[in-house]
């Protein structure tokens, strides 16, 4: 937006630039080409639109200079945690922007999640193996295939469900896999909390 050149003089239109040049040079390399110029392209219709409101056909230098003295300083137009951004994101809404689409971003890490689907699952397995081994103890009269095979299947079980589960809340419940690993490894954990307590009984 724009004033009819006869409106301004060439010292006063160099105020204006000068300022919309200082707040364009403040925002280059931090915010993208397009936000840049609709910040520089909403101050200028600001400047404009004041002066216009004063309902002089001329605009003298003073004029220019009260209007810029009224407008926020350059710093302001800064992104956050640079200066003190608000002047701008305040005084006009958000417009929507056609032509791009936006990727939604990734809702977590897929592949984590199917390393706590395969844990899930595996523990499972461990637990549904253990009471094999323990017949198998009984039939040979060994506490050793007892201790090291049954007991060692569900410690197994029960640290692979404790990973499986961390691994699928790490993953953020990223794809169905995390959802098998979570709910696998829940029931292993039981499962396996199940065993050795009748085991200690049975002991």
């Amino acid at each position: 937006m724009s004033v009819a050149t006869t409106d301004l003089s060439r010292s006063t239109q160099h105020l204006i630039d000068s300022r919309l040049d200082t707040i364009d040079r403040m925002l280059l390399g931090r915010v993208s080409r397009q936000e840049r110029l609709e910040i520089v392209r909403e101050v200028e219709a600001q400047i404009f639109e004041q002066l216009h409101e004063r309902g002089a056909e001329e605009f003298t230098r003073e004029e220019v200079l009260a209007v810029l003295g009224r407008l926020d300083p350059p710093e302001a137009y800064l992104p956050e945690g640079e200066g003190e951004l608000g002047a701008v994101a305040m005084r006009m809404p958000a417009k929507p922007r056609t032509g791009r689409v936006v990727e939604p971003s990734p809702k977590g890490d897929r592949g984590i999640a199917r390393i706590s689907g395969i844990l899930g699952l595996v523990a499972m397995t461990l637990v549904m193996l253990a009471p094999m081994f323990y017949v198998l103890a009984e039939l040979l009269s060994s506490e050793a295939i007892f201790f090291v095979f049954g007991g060692g299947a569900l410690t197994l079980a029960l640290v692979g469900s404790i990973l499986g589960i961390s691994l699928a809340i790490y993953s953020r419940m990223a794809s169905v896999w995390a959802v098998i690993g979570a709910v696998t490894a829940a029931l292993s954990i039981l499962g396996s909390l199940a065993l050795a307590g009748l085991t200690l009984i049975l002991l």
